[in-house]
């Protein structure tokens, strides 16, 4: 049997997705709309494949009422980890 823990904290690592589209966290509001998260039971979690928003256009905090995110790096890590090497480099 094996283990994997993964703790992530930073404002790429969990991306808030709104109309198919994901959006980091805004660098300034990570920190909150983590805590906010962690008050929060109406949002569910889907794949990181989707497209990603410009630059500049980070979540400043969370939307109302029910909403997705997503774990774009934590994906690619369970894949990795899975024997899936098609999206690692070289």
């Amino acid at each position: 049997m094996s283990a994997l823990l993964i703790i992530t904290v930073g404002h790429t690592d969990v991306q808030l997705v709104q109309d198919g589209v994901r959006r980091e966290l805004d660098r300034n509001a990570a920190g909150q709309i983590h805590a906010a998260l962690a008050a929060r039971v109406d949002w569910t979690l889907v794949d990181g494949e989707v497209r990603k928003a410009e630059r500049g256009s980070g979540a400043s905090a969370l939307p109302p009422g029910p909403f997705q995110l997503c774990t774009p790096k934590l994906d690619a890590v369970l894949a990795f980890a899975q024997g899936d090497r098609s999206a690692t480099p070289g």
